[in-house]
């Protein structure tokens, strides 16, 4: 790069659209790189380019998750490695809550065995230590199970390519991963038997031989707490997974500003194909269901760059101003569907194609304030009409100021407008159009729409993952509520008879029973608004455009 030879500064004016890598050496610094820049600039660009640019440098161990230049990817990536985090912590936590519930629960049928014990003259803090070292052994029997059936989905089933990765289990290859599982398997042991260990350890003999159990109240409360606990982590998880559905289907149905149906496109790739792809264009625009073609160096769904020019102003003066670029042909813009709202589109327009004209976006009129923008100068030619607000990248961004011009030799993407109906026979005839203009290479195509609908994949991976994790939440707070209520049933069973005897009714016998649970449900509801609220919120800022919340799924979800 630094031979003059190889150099036309006119291949570097205005582009943001590369990124370039370098291997440096060490201690290298942004001051560094911004000296070297300006050396390169002043000797091969100053000339023809006077934008200033601004550097941006970050380690190559920064671009997932840390990232400076694309900050909205390292953020999407961020959330997604916390959804994963979000799922296991959620998991482990309702285990722990259901452990220690039912150990709690189950203490009436191991109240002789603590009360002989304790009789005996066992000591409470062994008889804690006792309790520690069983939960201890359930953890383990758990830790054994638990890995082998992770090492068997990750085996047998499709969640590496739902996450686009190879993992494996490999514990003794991985020294980070094999300290974390102790350390999760020894705070896990802890955190689930510490309080059935206290608990039963605290009681006292006399309450066996009276026929009472240790706790009473306090401990219902505290059970009450912990299924409390379990119902806001299953519903918030329920209704996030309902919110974030209605937010993935909203801006997939989002109006982009043209037709996304029906759009086929084939990546050019090459000189070889573009030199041939004229030709080609000619043959299959002769089939009926073909409706339009056009050359494009970007199609909405590829991702859109950049360029800095001067434009004009309304007083006549030039500024520097970077807007998003298209270089398409003149039948780009109306294949597209883009509308003109002011001026003439490329198609209509007489000018010679050796010219430098331009269609603008209405918020690039707006952001520039022009009264009347057809006309309207830049550093390389003029305005020639404006077209209505297309968005050229993804829901998850505004639309911002934008421009196309024209330029009708072959480009990179060849868009081409389907008729409605079975593409079928359309696409076996630009294949078979395809074969007898580029014999042995590869015919492939895709269409806009799924192309736009893969911006999403992150976001329906992660609401695969979400629906797992509501599966288990139902699970495990479904079995933790039957192992209470069973508990409770059991207690009560003496009320129950005497109310029978009486002549209640069955909902009178039933409402007693399950009034506390819809307390504790009817609470959980209301703690878990503001949490949704709160992640959902969060989640959502990703997008531009938003799905509003809609109160009926709460009312759905109790």
């Amino acid at each position: 790069v630094n031979t003059p030879e190889q150099i036309d500064p006119m291949l570097l004016f205005g582009g943001m659209g590369t990124h370039v890598y370098f291997r440096v050496q060490d201690n290298f610094t942004q001051e560094d790189f911004d000296r070297k820049l300006k050396q390169f600039y002043d000797e091969f660009m100053a000339e023809v380019d006077q934008i200033n640019y601004v550097s941006l440098v970050e380690p190559i161990s920064k671009i997932r998750l840390k990232s400076s230049i694309q900050t909205g990817s390292a953020a999407r990536n961020r959330g997604f490695f916390a959804g994963f985090l979000v799922i296991g912590l959620v998991v482990l936590i309702l285990s722990i809550i259901n452990y220690a519930n039912l150990s709690t629960a189950g203490f009436m049928s191991r109240t002789k065995e603590v009360s002989i014990k304790k009789t005996l003259g066992l000591e409470k803090s062994k008889l804690t230590s006792h309790f520690l070292a069983e939960s201890g052994l359930n953890t383990f029997i758990a830790l054994i199970l638990g890995m082998s059936i992770a090492e068997l989905i990750l085996s047998f089933t499709q969640l590496n390519n739902l996450i686009n990765k190879e993992l494996s289990l490999g514990i003794f290859d991985n020294p980070s991963l094999f300290i974390g599982i102790i350390a999760i398997y020894l705070l896990t042991s802890i955190l689930s038997g510490i309080y059935p260990a206290l608990y039963m350890a605290r009681t006292k003999p006399l309450h066996y031989f009276r026929g009472t159990s240790a706790g009473g109240s306090r401990t219902s409360k505290t059970r009450s707490v912990l299924v409390g606990f379990q119902f806001i982590l299953s519903i918030t998880a329920i209704i996030m997974i309902l919110l974030m559905s209605k937010q993935i289907s909203y801006v997939n149905n989002l109006d982009l500003g043209f037709d996304k149906n029906n759009l086929l496109v084939i990546d050019t790739r090459t000189d070889q194909l573009r030199a041939e792809m004229e030709a080609f264009r000619q043959d299959i625009q002769s089939y009926t269901k073909i409706t339009s073609t056009g050359f494009a160096n970007t199609v909405p769904g590829s991702g859109i760059s950049g360029n800095a020019f001067m434009w004009e102003n309304n007083s006549g003066e030039m500024e520097l101003h970077a807007f998003l670029t298209m270089i398409v042909d003149r039948q780009f813009p109306s294949t597209l569907g883009v509308k003109i709202t002011q001026g003439l589109g490329f198609k209509d327009f007489a000018g010679s194609d050796s010219g430098m004209y331009f269609l603008v976006n209405q918020s690039l009129v707006d952001y520039m304030n022009w009264d009347n923008p057809v006309g309207m100068r830049n550093g390389m030619g003029e305005v020639i009409g404006v077209m209505n607000d297309v968005n050229l990248q993804s829901a998850r961004a505004e639309i911002r100021p934008a421009f196309m011009f024209l330029d009708n030799s072959p480009n990179q993407f060849l868009l081409m407008r389907l008729e409605e109906g079975d593409a079928t026979k359309t696409i076996a005839f630009i294949e078979t159009t395809w074969e007898k203009h580029f014999q042995g290479i590869p015919f492939e195509y895709s269409f806009i729409e799924d192309n736009l609908a893969d911006n999403f994949t992150r976001e329906r991976n992660q609401q695969k993952l979400f629906v797992f994790l509501v599966l288990i939440c139902i699970l495990l707070s479904g079995l933790g509520l039957l192992g209470i209520t069973a508990h409770l049933l059991t207690k009560r069973t003496k009320e129950v008879a005497i109310r029978k005897v009486f002549g209640a009714s069955v909902l009178q016998v039933i409402f007693p029973l399950v009034k506390p649970i819809v307390i504790v449900l009817s609470i959980a509801m209301a703690l878990s608004i503001p949490l949704v609220i709160m992640f959902y919120t969060k989640w959502s800022a990703d997008y531009a455009y938003h799905n509003p919340i809609d109160p009926f799924i709460f009312i759905l979800v109790f």
